[in-house]
Formats: structure tokens, sequence, C-alpha cells
């Protein structure tokens, strides 16, 4: 069964969010799995609504955006020109940023988060190890002003993770992945919803997988209103690496 069979058994359409540390928002049935259970950190309550209005988003929309079956586990917010997601899944770093999709730019200085930038879109990650998985922090530009990232150096996205890194179990050694590049569409969804606004053409393209701002619906949105789901995550992979 592909994923996308697979996650058409989610409950409901989210909205809404919780502001309370304990509680993820609306939590999406099935949304632990064998793609993002190497580490038992939970993105959406390890960062809060109050803590995500604490760096400048709007709290009221932190919201699970995981996947039930397959793919990520993590919540997102948004504020009137950025996206913030941070989830977790278990797939190496270097399968989650092809290098046609992000540029290594090193490390913070006394830190182990490892910085990314991705390429055709003004958004940048952070990712740190945490037990059998990575936590992934990305912050993207969504002002449709902006040519290029107002913030090259990542400082947002490192900051985020720094704000739950005291939570996480780092591995003495990295761990081993079985997840790979052909896991297209759960990699596909990550990746389009840490771009956040996406472009212009690729919005038409996907019209109805993206809400008014054009950034990427949660998958049991796109599952439960669309039929060509897996084709349109496709399409918005395909415009975002390529070039």
């Amino acid at each position: 069964m592909g994923i996308l069979a697979a996650t058409a058994l989610a409950s409901a359409a989210l909205t809404g969010c919780s502001d309370k540390a304990d509680e993820i928002p609306h939590p999406v049935d099935g949304r632990v799995s064998a793609s993002n259970d190497g580490t038992d950190f939970e993105p959406c309550t390890g960062l809060n609504a109050a803590a995500v209005s604490d760096l400048g988003f709007d709290g009221r929309t932190w919201t699970d955006v995981s996947m039930s079956g397959g793919g990520p586990r993590g919540c997102r917010a948004t504020n009137a020109k950025e996206t913030v997601t941070l989830l977790v899944l278990d797939a190496a770093p270097q399968v989650l940023y092809p290098r046609s999709v992000a540029e290594w730019v090193g490390n913070d200085p006394g830190s182990s988060i490892d910085k990314y930038r991705f390429r055709n879109t003004p958004a940048c990650a952070a990712v740190t190890y945490a037990d059998d998985s990575v936590v992934v922090a990305a912050v993207s530009n969504d002002d449709p002003e902006a040519a290029e990232p107002k913030d090259p150096r990542c400082g947002k996205a490192v900051t985020v993770v720094r704000e739950v890194i005291g939570q996480l179990h780092t591995p003495a050694v990295k761990p081993e992945f079985d997840v790979t590049a052909d896991d297209t569409i759960d990699l596909a969804y990550t990746h389009a919803l840490q771009v956040g606004r996406l472009p212009r053409q690729t919005r038409v393209d996907v019209a109805d997988i993206v809400d008014g701002a054009g950034r990427l619906r949660p998958y049991v949105d796109i599952v439960a209103t669309s039929d060509d789901g897996e084709k349109q995550l496709a399409l918005i992979e395909k415009s975002l690496t390529d070039g």
C-alpha cells in the first residue's frame, strides 16, 4: 500500500491549535510510524504554541502537519512573512536535502547543529540528531518582495533547534537510516512544508493542495480533498529541485 493510500485513513482536517505545553494541536491519527519513531521527542510539544509566539510566529497557527503511516512527525506555524516547521524523521540529512535542494554551510561554533540553506527557495534548515532520528527546524522567508533569504546564516532555524536541544538524547554515534531517497512522497512533502510559500507558478500548478497564502496544506487535508496528491507533490519537488 502506498503512503497516499495509507494516509487516506486519517481522521479529519486540521484546524486551530492548543496553547498547552503537554498537548499536540489536533494530533493526526497514526502520526507515529516506522518513518519517525527513532526518538520519543515530540516536536509539537517540545516547542509549543507559546514558545512559537516568543519566536515571532503566530502561536494560533501551530498545527500538526504529520503524515499518517509514514513520513515526518511535527508541527508548523506562520507569521505574515515566514513559515517555521519542526519535524522528526528517521532519515539522514543528506537524504532530506539532496545536493540539488540544499547547500551545506557548516557547523555553528560550539554546537552539533548542521545548517543547510535551500538553493532554489528562500529557506534555511538546521538539523541535529536525536536518538535514531534527525530533528529538523526550517524557517522560510515568504516575503514576495524578497529575492533571496534575509537570514543567510540560518540564524532563526538554529534558534528553533536550540530551543529544544536540551530535550534531545544525542547518540554517541551518528545513527544509520533505512529511509532512502526512494521514499519520494514523504520526502517531497517534508521539503514542500519547509519552503513555506511556494513559487508563483508552482502554486498555480498545484492549486488544490495549497492554502490561500500558497503554502502546502497539511497532509490529512490533501488526502481528504485531492485525488492526485502524490502527482502534485511530485510536481512541487520537481519545481524546487530543477535548475
